[in-house]
């Protein structure tokens, strides 16, 4: 090799090491900051004939692990859910209160409980009697307060959704051009490291959101689909909107008809010109978006559920009357007669007959309703999963409500009008296709006296009539949102009296305990239905007592946030050991980085030398 080659060579090598020193020194300075990975060179050797004559760059290259940032990407999905779920339940938990805590639902309701009772054994007491309202009214703010709160949650769900949906359009704005750079540059030769760097900090902050795949296309770019495979990216990005509702109230929820929508939902327009509802197709899967529609949706609703039917429960356990059928015989043919006279709107008459062919007991529910415009009802109407549902539209007086009953049994059946408010419901007599077995009805008392042991102690404040009674009249269901209205009577808080007062003629002797202790009775030892759609027992109704359901709902809630701050816990754990592992991976070791160095200093000495003895030599021979 020629002088002239060996300066060329040295030159070469004194460059690329002041390149990879101004590397090392960058790396060391970017060290912390998220994201960055340890950037190397690109170099090749100059070949000149069959003579390497120096090195040349080429560019840079990322130290990264790809199956790493594949799985603490998945992860990350998971956080976002875990986080949000952890978040909203720890406070759900929180506003039913720990059991035995001073504000607890459960303490409330046992202070009233425990009043009822010393009111059963000290009924003329007037200060035990102040004490029951007292209880009852706090209670039922507290039920008020839950129930606003409740709802909050889901507002502050719906808005953070807006929220995330104005991000995630930034992100994937950000994306394109992004990825048009990282094409250009990919195509030109020059990897584009910073870039790369760039765009999967935006990759990892849109994992965190919702459920993605990334494919990684042969020309550097990347294409971004939703879990299901929804397209938010590929050249260009899709459009995410979001119809935010101003107020949310129980009566609002998520739809896929459009027209009974009381919720925002996601759109995905295309740059090829379709439009996607991405809740109503389940395309968003885990994230944080994917936690705020479940809690929106899911999750708040059934808490308001829970609510709503101890709520329910708590003020017909006080304001319901049974009725009783009489036993009616006409020939061959048995079956009862029952007076629906006091039958409010909502207030069910249940037969219960044996299909004599299939050997079965079956069980009908007829629900009182005042308009034709609810009907038909589904057997959801009722908290019971055994039985078989129908409206019955009693605006058109007896005889019709006999007709509508007589045309829902079938010709198995004999149902008459028997004048005033009864009914009778016999069965096929000789046939002997049905057995009739039972029929009773359940009266909602609208006076405080003279209707029974039942009145109305509590109220629904903000509905009209103020009885509560279950109707099904609005369209909507007097249950929805009844824990955030129901109040106490005002005529009870006036003259605490009626509690034990339940007859002017003849009067109640001010020492009856009858009163409170069916009441007392109704609420701590008498089982009834609560439906499905409170999460508790599986597909069936859940019976039990107001009480026991009161406990069983605070549990329920209670193992539900803490089962939700362990998965929490376990996500952050995953993802901290995962985000250390990838960093280092891919992270910069500055204790390596200073080590390199020192080595690059040491090779740009040594190219220094060759170049200076080259030097020396030059002026030598010029001097010969």
């Amino acid at each position: 090799m020629g002088l002239g080659s060996a300066l060329a060579a040295a030159a070469s090598g004194l460059r690329i090491t002041q390149d990879a020193v101004t590397l090392a020194a960058r790396n060391i300075s970017n060290a912390d900051n998220p994201g960055y990975t340890r950037k190397s060179l690109l170099q090749d050797a100059v070949i000149a004939g069959d003579q390497t004559i120096g090195v040349m760059l080429e560019g840079y290259t990322r130290d990264v692990s790809m199956l790493i940032q594949r799985e603490l990407r998945g992860e990350l999905t998971g956080f976002g859910f875990a986080q949000a779920m952890n978040t909203f339940y720890d406070r759900i938990d929180k506003m039913f209160g720990a059991p035995g805590n001073a504000n607890a639902l459960d303490t409330l309701y046992n202070s009233l409980t425990e009043s009822l009772a010393e009111l059963a054994t000290t009924p003329e007491s007037i200060s035990v009697q102040t004490q029951v309202v007292t209880d009852a009214q706090v209670l039922a703010q507290r039920l008020n307060g839950i129930s606003g709160d409740i709802q909050n949650m889901r507002q502050e769900a719906e808005q953070q959704i807006g929220d995330i949906v104005e991000r995630v359009n930034i992100l994937l704005n950000d994306l394109e051009a992004n990825n048009e750079r990282i094409v250009a540059q990919t195509r030109a030769g020059r990897p584009p490291v910073d870039l790369l760097d760039q765009r999967d900090r935006t990759l990892d902050e849109l994992s965190r959101y919702m459920d993605l795949t990334i494919i990684d296309r042969p020309d550097g770019g990347v294409s971004v689909l939703t879990g299901n495979g929804t397209m938010l990216f590929d050249q260009n990005a899709a459009r995410l909107t979001f119809d935010e509702r101003a107020t949310l109230n129980a009566g609002t929820l998520y739809h896929p008809d459009d027209a009974q929508r009381g919720v925002g939902t996601i759109s995905i327009f295309s740059p090829a010109g379709y439009e996607v509802d991405l809740v109503k197709d389940n395309a968003i899967g885990g994230g944080a978006l994917g936690a705020l529609i479940e809690l929106r949706d899911d999750v708040l609703v059934e808490a308001q559920r829970q609510l709503d039917e101890f709520a329910a429960a708590l003020s017909r356990s006080f304001s319901d009357n049974p009725v009783a059928g009489t036993a009616a015989t006409v020939g061959a043919q048995a079956g009862f007669d029952i007076d629906v006279g006091a039958l409010q709107a909502g207030d069910p008459i249940t037969l219960t007959y044996v299909d004599n062919v299939s050997g079965d007991t079956e069980v009908v529910t007829f629900l009182r309703t005042d308009t034709a415009s609810v009907l038909p009802l589904g057997d959801d109407a009722t908290a019971r999963t055994d039985d078989t549902v129908y409206g019955i539209d009693f605006s058109g007086g007896n005889a019709a409500v006999a007709a509508q009953i007589g045309a829902a049994l079938g010709a198995n059946f004999t149902v008459s009008d028997q004048g005033g408010s009864t009914i009778r419901i016999l069965d096929d007599g000789a046939a002997n296709q049905v057995n009739v077995v039972s029929l009773d009805a359940v009266a909602t008392a609208t006076a405080v006296t003279d209707q029974g042991l039942g009145f109305p102690l509590f109220i629904d404040g903000g509905y009209s009539p103020e009885i509560y009674s279950g109707t099904l009249d609005d369209g909507v269901g007097q249950l929805v949102g009844f824990s955030g209205r129901i109040g106490v009577n005002t005529d009870i808080i006036a003259d605490p009296s009626f509690l034990v007062t339940y007859s002017t003629s003849p009067p109640t002797s001010p020492g009856d305990a009858t009163r409170p202790e069916a009441m007392l009775d109704r609420l701590t030892a008498t089982d009834i239905a609560f439906s499905p759609a409170t999460g508790l027992g599986g597909s069936h109704a859940y019976e039990t007592s107001v009480e026991g359901f009161l406990r069983q709902v605070i549990t329920f809630q209670g193992s539900a946030a803490a089962n939700a701050g362990e998965a929490f816990l376990a996500q952050d754990q995953i993802v901290t050991t995962l985000t250390e592992t990838y960093a280092q991976e891919t992270g910069v070791n500055v204790d390596e980085e200073m080590a390199h160095l020192i080595e690059l200093q040491n090779a740009y000495a040594a190219n220094a030398r060759v170049i200076s003895v080259i030097d020396e030599m030059i002026d030598t021979l010029m001097r010969i």
